[in-house]
């Protein structure tokens, strides 16, 4: 678990990114976790659940989510994700990446 002063860091850090945008009329969106398809990119590797329609993958980029909004709407939009991946990383890797979602591979 990070520290408290790490946690206030990375809180102000994402304030200030949402100010940015915010000052450029860039609006934050949700863009869905799960898909039916994993990445097309083969640097990364998603991580796989079921349900009871079937496969689903946790997204490791909302870029195409993002995409799909500026196509449909034409205004900018942006994401601060949570990123899902199942490459392994090791544990000083995660526990200092600013954007990290704290999930650790079992393997690090």
């Amino acid at each position: 678990m990070p520290t408290w002063p790490v946690l206030k860091a990375r809180g102000k850090m994402l304030a200030a990114i949402r100010q940015f945008f915010e000052a450029r009329s860039v609006t934050e969106v949700s863009t869905p976790s799960l898909s039916r398809s994993g990445t097309v990119d083969v640097q990364l590797a998603s991580f796989e659940v079921s349900d009871k329609a079937g496969k689903l993958f946790l997204q490791t980029s909302p870029e195409y989510a993002l995409k799909r909004a500026l196509a449909f709407y034409g205004r900018p939009s942006s994401r601060l994700p949570q990123r899902f991946g199942a490459e392994i990383m090791g544990a000083s890797i995660i526990q200092n990446s600013p954007c990290s979602n704290g999930i650790v591979p079992a393997s690090a």
